[in-house]
C-alpha cells in the first residue's frame, strides 16, 4: 500500500472518530435527563424558634438572617438533574428545627437545594449548627451560638454575639462586627478575616494556607498575643498582658493583628 493511501485512510478514520465523539457529545447535551432543572418555594411558620440545624447537606447553600417580620420565612431554591428533584426533611421538636437535604439517586454534583430562613429579631439569639460537604454557610444578625462545618464552602457571620465555632477544609471564614467572647476559626485552605465590634476573651485562629487578619478593638490591659507564619508577612500591632489571649496561626500565608 502506498503512503499516500495510509495518509488516505488515517484521515478518514480520524474524521470518522470525530463525527462519533461529536455524536456522543451532542447527545449528552441534549438528552432530557441531563437539562438543569429549577424550582422554588417558600413556607411560613409563626411559632417560636430557639435552635435550627442543618445536617447531610450536598452542594447546598444555607442563609439564616434577622428580618423585620413576626414570622419564620423559609425560601429554598431547588437545582437538578435528571428525574430526582433534590428533598427536604424538616422536622420541629418544641421550638428547635432540624433541616436535611436528601438527593436520592441524583448526582450531588447536580443537585441543591439553597436555603435562606429569614426569622423576628425577637429570635435573634437562636442558637445555629450546620454541617455541609459542599456550600457557603451565612448568618447576619444571630446572636446565639453558632457551630458550622463544611468541608468545601466559604463561611461568613455578621454581627454573631454568642460563643463561634467556624472550620472549613477548602473555604475562606469571615465574621464581621463580632461581639462573642469566644472564637474558633479553623481553614486548611482559605483565608480569616475577624473583625470585633467588643473585646473578645479567647480567638484561636488558624490556617494552613491562607492569610489572616484579626481586628481587635482596644481593651483594658491589651491582649496576650501568639502569632506564627511560616511563609509570609507577619505584622502584629496588639500586645499587652491582659486576660484576653489572641492565638493565630498560619504556615503559609500574611498575618495581621490589629487594632481597629
Amino acid at each position: 500500500m502506498s503512503t499516500s493511501a495510509i495518509w488516505r485512510l488515517l484521515a478518514a478514520a480520524f474524521t470518522v472518530t470525530v463525527l462519533i465523539v461529536g455524536v456522543i457529545v451532542t447527545w449528552a447535551i441534549m438528552r432530557p435527563d441531563m437539562e438543569i432543572r429549577r424550582d422554588t418555594n417558600l413556607s411560613s411558620f409563626t411559632q417560636e424558634i430557639s435552635r435550627i440545624e442543618f445536617h447531610d447537606f450536598e452542594a447546598s447553600d444555607v442563609v439564616v438572617k434577622t428580618g423585620s417580620g413576626s414570622e419564620i420565612g423559609i425560601q429554598r431554591w431547588f437545582r437538578w438533574t435528571g428525574e430526582d428533584k433534590p428533598r427536604y426533611r424538616e422536622t420541629w421538636n418544641g421550638t428547635s428545627l432540624t433541616v436535611s437535604h436528601l438527593c436520592g439517586d441524583a448526582d450531588s454534583d447536580d443537585c441543591s437545594i439553597k436555603y435562606v430562613v429569614t426569622i423576628p429579631e425577637t429570635s435573634r439569639a437562636l442558637t445555629v449548627i450546620a454541617d455541609t460537604s459542599s456550600g457557603d454557610v451565612e448568618t447576619a444578625g444571630v446572636t446565639g451560638e453558632i457551630r458550622v462545618t463544611t468541608v468545601s464552602g466559604d463561611l461568613r457571620t455578621g454581627g454573631a454575639a454568642g460563643k463561634l465555632e467556624l472550620r472549613t477544609v477548602s473555604g475562606d471564614l469571615t465574621a464581621e462586627e463580632t461581639s462573642s467572647s469566644s472564637v474558633s476559626a479553623h481553614s486548611v485552605s482559605g483565608d480569616l478575616t475577624l473583625s470585633f465590634s467588643t473585646a473578645p476573651a479567647t480567638i484561636v485562629a488558624e490556617t494552613t494556607s491562607g492569610d489572616l487578619r484579626v481586628s481587635v478593638p482596644r481593651s483594658t490591659g491589651g491582649y496576650r498575643v501568639s502569632a506564627e507564619t511560616t511563609s509570609g508577612e507577619r505584622k502584629v500591632d496588639v500586645f499587652g498582658d491582659g486576660p484576653a489571649v489572641i492565638q493565630a496561626k498560619t504556615v503559609s500565608g500574611d498575618l495581621y493583628v490589629n487594632y481597629r
